[in-house]
């Protein structure tokens, strides 16, 4: 692509002709001045992320104002509007990870043209502060998988059990399984070292093109070997798309001339180029159109795909009301107190079952609180002084408890009873076990 200026002076008509490949051609085709070409995608960006906020804020204050106004139930979009700063920041950093590939190629390639001091410093800054939230964010989901597998054996739990961690770093790993949650970092990593490659590399076409058909083949064989997304439906769509970039790598590499092939190949290789990836672009527009469509007619569009073998929907939990004696049972399963839903509001529900994100602290909290509800439990539960838990007459042990004794002993409780202290765990059972060990739901 070649750009002409024309000059006229005094000798007749000069001509220049500049040569812009890459980004240059690209600002080019868009007829955006060259030296503006950072600040434009930088301020589209910044613009996007405007309009969604304020979209997000605008929302809220309309369904407040609806149901106040009487026009919506005041459960319609609860969970939003009790949570809806939490679902901003998700909002956020789901748009950092999507802006990433486009601040990392526009940041790194204007610290080499370098239009103007402040540019290169508006670059550095912003891609050090995208680099340092994203690794941030996923260095936090690997702590929250890690603290679920020492606790619960399964990094689901914490991870889609916590409302917070599911809305604000939910968009790192809910494509992967459980297991995978960790696959993000590769992820990240091959998005900034592609984009370094692309913007540093501008100058020479045949080192970009080979470091990106060793990039993509890497990636390739990971996902093919690793198959880390949730089903096997999503592994076999990554998989081909892997394919795909990597064999547009492997075209873009002939398209340098690296091999000295007629210009006749490079012609029809650009031809078949051009049309396999219309085809693949094509296919993926009706598959993501299709999904949507079944998703806004239907009632139930978790009913297409199958549960996860991660059990992640069994610990994902809504802050709604419960109503049916299976969401009860579900939240028993997760260790929540109906109490707190049926008695407590739903900020204060948030405040008290939102937190596991937390550090320690949260955590050494809880496990006091379970201290003391067993410490009274066992207060509740223990026997009376008078009452003697081991019979010396061993016809009377194994015999099943008397009520109509004149002792002076008060009835026993037919809730619990206190377990043995554990120096006399070997006289139990040596003993052939206590008093009510024939009792009722006491069987061996």
């Amino acid at each position: 692509m070649t750009r002409s200026n024309s000059a006229t002076n005094t000798a007749g008509d000069a001509t220049t002709a500049i040569v812009v490949r890459g980004i240059e051609r690209v600002g080019f085709r868009a007829r955006i001045e060259i030296t503006n070409i950072f600040l434009t995608g930088y301020a589209f960006f910044v613009i996007f992320v405007m309009f969604i906020v304020i979209g997000v804020i605008v929302f809220k204050l309309v369904c407040e104002a609806l149901v106040k106004g009487g026009r919506l139930k005041g459960d319609k979009f609860q969970e939003f509007r009790n949570g809806w700063t939490t679902v901003l920041k998700g909002i956020l950093f789901r748009i950092v990870l999507i802006g990433f590939p486009q601040m990392v190629v526009l940041c790194f390639w204007e610290l080499t043209v370098r239009d103007s001091a402040a540019e290169v410093v508006l670059a550095i800054f912003t891609v050090i502060t995208m680099i340092c939230m994203l690794a941030w964010a996923s260095t936090k989901v690997i702590r929250l998988a890690r603290r679920s597998i020492a606790m619960h054996k399964n990094p689901a739990y914490i991870l889609y059990s916590d409302p917070v961690s599911l809305n604000k770093w939910g968009f790192l790993y809910v494509q992967f399984k459980a297991t995978a949650y960790y696959f993000i970092v590769p992820i990240l990593g091959f998005v900034l070292i592609k984009g370094m490659f692309i913007a540093l590399s501008q100058s020479s076409g045949t080192v970009q093109a080979i470091a990106l058909v060793v990039l993509e083949a890497c990636l390739l064989i990971t996902v093919s070997i690793l198959r880390p997304y949730m089903d096997k439906k999503t592994n076999g769509f990554n998989i081909a798309i892997s394919a795909s970039n990597f064999l547009s790598a492997i075209f873009l590499l002939v398209f340098t001339g690296i091999f000295n092939q007629p210009g006749i190949v490079t012609g029809v290789m650009g031809v078949i180029f051009f049309i396999y990836n219309a085809v693949f672009a094509l296919i993926l527009l009706l598959m993501v159109l299709i999904s949507t469509i079944y998703a806004l007619a239907s009632k139930n569009p978790d009913t297409r795909y199958q549960p996860m073998r991660d059990d992640r929907g069994s610990f994902i939990k809504s802050q709604t009301m419960l109503t049916t004696e299976l969401d009860a049972l579900g939240a028993t399963a997760r260790g929540d107190s109906k109490l707190d839903y049926r008695n407590g509001s739903a900020n204060n529900i948030h405040h008290k079952t939102a937190r596991i994100e937390d550090d320690d602290e949260s955590w050494s909290n809880s496990s006091t609180g379970l201290e003391a509800q067993k410490a009274a439990a066992n207060a509740n539960f223990t026997t009376a002084p008078s009452m003697t838990s081991y019979p010396s007459d061993a016809t009377q042990r194994h015999a099943p408890p008397s009520f109509r004794s004149n002792a002076a002993s008060p009835a026993p409780s037919t809730r619990g009873v206190q377990a043995p202290v554990r120096g006399n765990a070997n006289a139990n059972a040596n003993a052939g076990g206590g008093m009510w060990q024939r009792g009722a739901g006491y069987e061996r």
